[in-house]
């Protein structure tokens, strides 16, 4: 029994290099199925990548590595080699006829199992394992995916137009976030003017940069963002009031008739610097001091209202309460000059509260020009790359020419007539003889073109016609979005009676004053003709906002230039 304990222990140790083959065997074929699988898939990955923009692609080519180690390792694992698997594999292709199988299966233990034994050992101790597992029979796999991998490195090579298509989504998020958050900052600045001085006019502004900042939010192209942002701009342009900028220089005007009168001294500085919520507390602490003023201060301080009354031409409602005010402290009425500080007082408050939505209003106009301008450089920018993707991804030339050259000669009497024609393209010539004449006709061309020739001589007359000249021309069709380039300069005629007509002036005689027209009386009018002007014509897009920001600017300088 030891005998045949020892006798299978030696054949187990002579199948230690097969079986160790037979591992590494399955390693190589299992690792290049995982290889060609992955470079397969790899392949697949770049190939659509090449036709649709795949952001993740990247990630899911990176990660294909490490899963095919994964899952070569797991179907290693999964099924590992044994040493009675490599006997029966050894059985198979060397044909020995299961002998080292059925030692292993059987055993020692009587004399045809020990001649069994010691035979299959002698077998096991002479073969080779590279005969039974040879590394030639992985060479088809192997070849399909070095096949694969050349073709996968030739796709990661190559540059992909995709890319650029990545990248300019990617431009397009940027600007869209960019736009968002500048009119968040605008709806920030009027949420904290509506905690200073609440008033409906900033609620509504507050609700109009609100559905204006939902449009820009939902906008997927550059392009719709700059509509919402347009008309966010245009909105607020309508609802700007130049009387604020008027009020506050009347009410400046107001405080050096106001400055060198005793107890309006603090009135006239915050009128002076624009504090209208100041000053309005100014005036309510003056209207309650008027019952302790002695009668010449009373008239003193008559006098100076009455001429800061003068001088607040711009703003109506403080011209009328201070000259109410004036009137009554003349005539002794100190409750009436009271009531009248009193409702400036409140004019004041209502002036504060409109710098205060004018201030929002400026930032919010601010916020939503620097969305259109991020908006519409994106917007050129990808106008700009279609373009040049259009132009690149087809071009046609096609160029077709056609000619005839015709001559006629004619000859009478004794004379000689010639006739001669030439055209480039196709030529045909006909010539005529009477009498002792002779007659020639020639023609060649090429291009397009049409001529005619004809001579006529008498005795040694000479006739020569000549033929068109024919040309032709190529003309390269653009697919995609093709047309004029970005860069081309293109014409644009004036139409007549675009303009802004006026009548033609009054002759003026010498000395005369020139008379002026405040600039803001034309200003809409020249404004919106322009605008409309652009907007049918194909001027780019940042150049129509930097023309809608000229104006704007121009609105926002008040009545004041002429």
């Amino acid at each position: 029994m030891d005998a045949a304990v020892a006798g299978q222990a030696a054949l187990r140790r002579a199948l230690r290099p097969l079986t160790r083959r037979a591992a590494a065997d399955r390693a190589l074929g299992v690792g290049l199925a995982a290889l060609a699988i992955a470079a397969g898939l790899a392949l697949a990955i770049a190939g659509a990548a090449r036709v649709r923009p795949l952001e993740a692609a990247g990630v899911a080519l990176v990660a294909l590595l490490p899963l095919g180690l994964a899952g070569a390792a797991a179907a290693m694992l999964w099924r590992r080699p044994t040493q009675a698997g490599a006997a029966r594999v050894a059985d198979a292709r060397l044909g020995l006829r299961e002998r080292l199988a059925s030692a292993l299966s059987v055993g020692g233990g009587d004399v045809l199992r020990d001649r069994l034994m010691a035979d299959a050992e002698a077998r096991a101790q002479g073969l080779r394992p590279a005969e039974v597992y040879p590394w030639r029979r992985h060479l088809r796999v192997a070849g399909l995916a070095a096949a694969l991998l050349a073709a996968l490195a030739v796709a990661l090579l190559v540059p992909n137009p995709m890319d650029g298509v990545i990248a300019q989504r990617h431009a397009d998020a940027r600007a869209l976030a960019q736009a968002a958050a500048r009119l968040r900052q605008a709806q920030a600045a009027v949420l904290q003017a509506e905690k200073q001085a609440p008033s409906p006019e900033l609620k509504a502004l507050e609700k109009q940069i609100q559905d204006a900042l939902a449009e820009v939010q939902k906008a997927q192209t550059p392009r719709a963002a700059l509509e919402a942002a347009s008309a966010l701009s245009d909105q607020l342009r309508q609802l700007h009031d130049p009387s604020t900028l008027a009020k506050l220089q009347a009410d400046s005007a107001a405080a050096a008739a106001l400055a060198a009168t005793p107890g309006t001294a603090a009135l006239a500085a915050d009128l002076s610097a624009g504090n209208s919520s100041a000053a309005s507390s100014d005036l309510g602490r003056l209207a309650q001091s008027l019952a302790a003023l002695t009668p010449d201060q009373r008239r003193q301080l008559a006098a100076a209202l009455a001429q800061a009354a003068q001088a607040a031409q711009g703003d109506s409602s403080l011209k009328s309460s201070l000259s109410q005010a004036a009137t009554s402290l003349a005539a002794g009425d100190t409750a009436g000059a009271q009531s009248a500080l009193a409702s400036g007082s409140q004019g004041l408050t209502a002036l504060n509260a409109q710098q205060a939505f004018e201030a929002a209003l400026a930032q919010a106009q601010q916020a939503a020009a620097g969305a259109q301008d991020t908006a519409a450089r994106q917007a050129d920018r990808d106008e700009t790359a279609s373009a040049a993707a259009g132009q690149q991804g087809q071009g046609q030339g096609q160029g077709q020419g056609q000619g005839q050259g015709q001559g006629q000669g004619q000859g009478q009497g004794q004379g000689q007539g010639q006739g001669q024609g030439q055209g480039q393209g196709q030529g045909q010539g006909q010539g005529q003889g009477q009498g002792q004449g002779q007659g020639q006709g020639q023609g060649q061309g090429q291009g397009q073109g049409q001529g005619q020739g004809q001579g006529q001589g008498q005795g040694q007359g000479q006739g020569q016609g000549q033929g068109g000249n024919g040309q032709g021309s190529a003309v390269g069709g653009a697919g995609g979005a093709g047309g004029a380039a970005p860069t081309d300069q293109v014409y644009i005629a004036g139409q007549p009676g675009a303009g802004i007509t006026a009548p033609d002036p009054a002759p003026l005689g010498p000395g005369d004053p020139v008379p002026q027209l405040p600039y803001t009386s034309v200003l809409q009018a020249y404004q919106s003709t322009e605008l409309d002007f652009l907007d049918r014509s194909g001027v780019a897009l940042g150049d129509r906002e930097l023309v809608r920001l000229y104006f704007s600017s121009l609105s926002d300088q008040g009545p004041g230039l002429k």
